[in-house]
């Protein structure tokens, strides 16, 4: 019927055959298509789309980004190395708000407190790389985003804005042996002398804590005496000048002779920088209190160590002034009449938060630009410098309320930390020149600065490490931000420089491009012929067919099957065992090293002591 049909509607003799030619063969060639598609679909490859790699998910833990060319990772950097960061859900809260540190007495193993919202994460920080998450203190009422700590006589003192909370006490030599971390702690002792404070501010040199922001005390210093760490008890009020933010309490030794050895708070009171002596606690005396031009919000500030200038944070001024991040620098040669001489003003809009000074160096939390620490060389004449940064918040630097909280550089190691609010707990390891901790330590450099190689060839660099205030430790040395195809050794690997600098010849080898392989190679077995594939079904079905219909199978096809069976099984010679697979191609697949200029970072390592440079390689 087909032939019929075929027949009637095409007249064209050539036309006509070629459609007798399919309607006869019809079937072989229905039969073939089909099992060529089956085939298809059966051959690794063929037909499928590709699988599409999925990244794992960071790992929660950040370690090691040594800043390099202003950056630490994706942190915007200057002199400052990120050791390690802890995101808030790796230590058991939702926000983050204060943190302060504690160096174990018997042990030197050193600690990070940090306020959050659901009360204070304890994290292990001796290696700074390594921290270990040791547990929790829950609040004692309810979450608060506002938590204040600091540290006496090993034990944390606590306090929230959460009603209800008081003081919390906390013994932190508990953290010596925490079996299974993290552990849930329980408070040691609560002081309920007081329903809620801002911040608190321990003098560790008289034991007395001052809370501050209370519903007591016209909310100015509320007076706790702590010499009995775990029996806090009321020690009086200072309510004068009403309601303090924050405070820093000394014993006295700075240039007003009168008041040496009497024990002064300075207090950020929202629009002054009040004075308080606070030696007797039944009757504390005022000594000033100081307002200035373009105050916002007295919020909190620090002594130099020599107690003769004090900076001050306004946490308001940028937003009500706009203004950049400003630092009022006052010269308190005496106590009755504080003089603000000048003001640092940044290049940064964030808003400065708070700040704490260890020998020539301020540092600072400021909100969206992260930590800034500033060259108190100059501030006898309003000169500060800004010396290192490292910013936890890269989207931008406005001024808004967010990202650091506070910082703690007073670890004995060098190492400094910063809460951020979204973020969570960063380890940071500034490289100040200076040494202000004055602790033994070493710098490290490397000379030439920069080389330049052909692919295959190595670069040569001597490194040297020089000891500072005795230091006598091993320094390790390691590389990072090599290119493709590149390896980097040292010679010695380990620097001991005791009583004086102590050298390591660096070199830095590069790949040249693989040649193509010769005729004596090893030859991979090749794959089957695609085509091959194909085309055996559709010869299989005509054979078939053939026979069932009694055809004569032309000398041609049964010729062309055979040679097809052959080609798709991998013939063509004898049967032996597979050669051997190639030696594998050198890293960067075989190209060598890629042609460019590259920043190596070259890492000392000493303990929790981390120094990192950068060489220049250029690879023709």
């Amino acid at each position: 019927m087909l032939r019929a049909l075929l027949y009637s509607r095409f007249s064209h003799q050539p036309l006509r055959r070629i459609l007798r030619l399919l309607a006869d063969r019809w079937p072989i060639l229905a039969c073939g298509l089909l099992v060529t598609v089956l085939v298809a679909l059966a051959v690794p490859g063929n037909l499928r789309p590709a699988r599409i790699a999925v990244a794992a998910p960071a790992a929660q833990l950040v370690t090691a980004m040594p800043c390099v060319n202003g950056m630490a990772g994706p942190f915007p950097c200057a002199n400052v190395d990120l050791m390690s960061f802890l995101p808030l859900a790796t230590i058991g809260g939702a926000s983050g708000n204060d943190v302060w540190g504690w160096t174990d007495p018997l042990t030197n193993r050193e600690y990070a407190l940090m306020g959050l919202d659901s009360g204070t994460a304890f994290v292990d920080i001796t290696d700074p790389q390594n921290p270990i998450y040791l547990g929790n203190l829950p609040t004692h009422s309810v979450p608060s985003l506002w938590r204040d700590l600091e540290v006496f006589a090993d034990h944390a003192y606590i306090v929230s804005e959460a009603p209800g909370h008081g003081m919390q006490v906390f013994d932190l030599r508990q953290l010596r042996n925490v079996v299974n971390p993290p552990a849930t702690f329980t408070e040691t002792a609560h002081y309920a002398g007081f329903a809620h404070a801002h911040t608190v501010a321990v003098n560790t040199q008289t034991g007395f804590a001052y809370a501050a922001g209370t519903e007591t005390c016209s909310g100015g210093l509320h007076m706790v005496n702590i010499q009995n760490p775990a029996s806090p008890v009321n020690a009086g009020c200072v309510s004068q000048d009403g309601y303090t933010h924050d405070a820093q309490c000394v014993i006295y030794q700075g240039p007003d002779v009168a008041h040496r050895g009497r024990e002064v708070c300075f207090c950020s009171n929202e629009d002054t920088l009040t004075i308080v002596d606070v030696t007797d606690k039944a009757a504390p005396v005022i000594e000033s209190r100081t307002t200035y031009s373009g105050s916002g919000y007295t919020h909190q500030g620090w002594l130099t160590t020599d107690h003769a200038f004090f900076l001050l944070d306004d946490e308001l001024d940028e937003q009500r002034l706009a203004v950049n991040t400003r630092t009022h620098i006052w010269s308190v040669p005496d106590l009755h009449a504080p003089q603000r001489i000048g003001i640092y003003e940044a290049a940064t809009l964030a808003i400065d938060h708070n700040q704490f000074i260890v020998g020539n160096f301020a540092f600072q939390a400021n909100y969206r630009s992260g930590l800034r620490i500033l060259d108190l060389t100059g501030i006898a004449s309003a000169n500060l410098r800004e010396a290192a940064y490292f910013d936890i918040f890269p989207a931008d630097d406005n001024a808004a309320f967010n990202g650091a909280w506070n910082t703690y550089p007073f670890f004995p190691s060098g190492t400094v930390v910063v809460s951020g609010i979204e973020q969570g707990l960063f380890i940071l390891r500034p490289n100040l020149a200076g040494n202000p901790m004055g602790l033994p330590n070493y710098s490290v450099a490397a000379t030439p600065a920069s080389a330049t190689v052909t692919r295959g060839q190595s670069a040569n660099f001597t490194l040297t490490a020089t000891p500072q205030n005795a230091f006598a430790a091993q320094i390790t040395l390691n590389c990072s931000g090599l290119p493709a195809a590149t390896s980097c050794t040292f010679n010695p690997a380990a620097l001991l420089p005791a009583g004086g600098p102590a050298s390591s010849a660096v070199m830095i080898t590069t790949a040249a491009s693989s040649a193509a392989p010769d005729g004596n190679s090893a030859r991979a077995t090749p794959a089957p012929p695609v085509a091959a594939w194909l085309l055996l079904p559709l010869c299989a079905c005509a054979l078939f067919f053939s026979v069932r219909r009694r055809a004569p199978l032309r000398p041609a096809t049964l010729a062309l099957l055979i040679l097809l069976l052959s080609l798709s099984c991998g013939g063509g010679g004898s049967v032996a065992p597979p050669p051997p697979p190639p030696p594998p191609p050198p890293p960067g697949g075989g190209t060598g090293t890629p042609p460019g200029s590259y920043a190596i970072t070259i890492i000392a390592t000493s303990g929790s002591i981390r120094r990192s440079f950068s060489v220049n390689l250029v690879v023709q």
